[in-house]
């Protein structure tokens, strides 16, 4: 059996995450101090968010960006092979 954790509203925060086959992150990942410019949430995505993934106890991660995500591209998580 596939377990599946979702999370939504993260706005730059981490919880805690369960270990799970696939976590889905819905909307807001972004904080919202950086969330306004290209080049800063790029810099967030490499320097913060892939670290805390790749630390995590799980197979795969799924995005959908939300409205706060105005910035967030594909292209930003192409060094994390759980993105």
């Amino acid at each position: 059996m596939t377990n599946i954790c979702f999370i939504a509203d993260l706005h730059g925060l981490f919880p805690k995450i369960d270990p799970c086959d696939i976590l889905c992150i819905c909307g807001d990942l972004v904080p919202l101090s950086v969330q306004s410019s290209s080049v800063d949430t790029k810099r967030w995505v490499r320097d913060i968010f892939i670290p805390w993934v790749n630390k995590l106890d799980v197979e795969k991660v799924l995005i959908v960006p939300g409205n706060h995500d105005l910035h967030l591209k594909e292209e930003h998580f192409k060094e994390c092979s759980k993105v």
